[in-house]
């Protein structure tokens, strides 16, 4: 217990061959972490340091619905 009320969580780009194309891959994986984890999460999306691993607006929407997740962090210079 560190007293933190939220988790800032990047997307798993170790595995980025296999996941980057795969927005059902990201939607899980965030879904999994919000489902297990005892504070909201925050979604960071951070192409710069996840080997241009980009979640897509599309993908967000739909983790918006998600109870546990409560914001995004956007790092990916795209304003539009």
């Amino acid at each position: 217990n560190s007293g933190a009320e939220y988790a800032m969580v990047l997307p798993p780009s170790y595995f980025l061959a296999w996941a980057s194309c795969r927005s059902d891959v990201i939607y899980s994986f965030y879904t999994k972490v919000a489902d297990k984890s005892p504070i909201p999460i925050i979604i960071y999306n951070f192409p710069g340091v996840t080997q241009q691993m980009d979640t897509t607006q599309e993908t967000i929407v739909k983790l918006a619905t998600h109870p546990n997740i409560v914001g995004i962090k956007c790092t990916d210079g795209n304003v539009g």
